[in-house]
């Protein structure tokens, strides 16, 4: 472990397979990076900055998600608070609908009615 985290720069250990041979682990040096040009890295930073996404758009977005995702849960909580108060009404006990028996005086309007009906029952 110690030979590994100690390499020097731009050294590595390589444990390759050639076919279907596994080749023995050795090690060696790999080239230095050449000194960049400023107007290909600003070619690639430019590139770049079409799918890339600032930190604070990725905030912003999220914060948008945690948002609809708590409206969602609220209007769940809502479909569920109203599902159970369905349930407990179905489950109270139904008074039966009683009918109601409507007379002549109902019909006619009560006590003026009660003169009318006692004419009737003269004739």
């Amino acid at each position: 472990e110690e030979d590994v985290v100690s390499l020097p720069v731009h050294h590595c250990y390589v444990r390759a397979t050639v076919g279907k041979e596994r080749m023995p682990a050795f090690s060696m040096m790999v080239r230095k990076p050449e000194k960049g040009d400023p107007r290909t890295a600003g070619r690639i930073r430019a590139d770049a900055s079409s799918y890339l996404v600032s930190a604070r758009e990725i905030l912003e977005r999220e914060s948008g998600m945690r948002s609809l995702v708590e409206k969602y849960r609220r209007e769940m909580e809502d479909i569920a608070i109203r599902e159970n108060a369905g349930k407990e009404k179905e489950a109270e006990p139904q008074k039966p609908d009683r009918k109601k028996v409507r007379t002549k005086r109902d019909r006619s309007g009560g006590a003026a009615s009660l003169e009318s009906m006692a004419k009737e029952r003269e004739e």
